[in-house]
């Protein structure tokens, strides 16, 4: 997830264009996928959706439900905090 970035689009139920890099390939119903550096794929996708309302609103409850499953940022924090925990070395006896 790219500086919540998909984060900010789930909470604001907006239909997102994401390049398929990273997580973002996790995201469902919630998001149209275009690849890496496709102008034309992106282009399209674009068009389609400015014509298209119902597929919006599509995307728009996608980014809802994606949303209810994804972790708080204090519980992502606190999962961050723990693997760090886990990867310390043990205090010297």
């Amino acid at each position: 997830e790219q500086s919540g970035v998909l984060y900010t689009g789930l909470a604001f139920r907006k239909p997102m264009v994401l390049s398929d890099v990273g997580g973002f390939s996790e995201v469902g119903d919630a998001a149209r996928l275009v690849p890496p550096g496709d102008v034309d794929a992106l282009a399209g996708t674009l068009a389609e959706l400015i014509g298209d309302r119902s597929r919006r609103l599509c995307l728009r409850d996608g980014a809802r439900l994606a949303r209810a499953s994804l972790r708080s940022w204090t519980q992502a924090g606190e999962a961050f905090a723990a693997a760090l925990a886990a990867l310390a070395p043990a205090p010297a006896a």
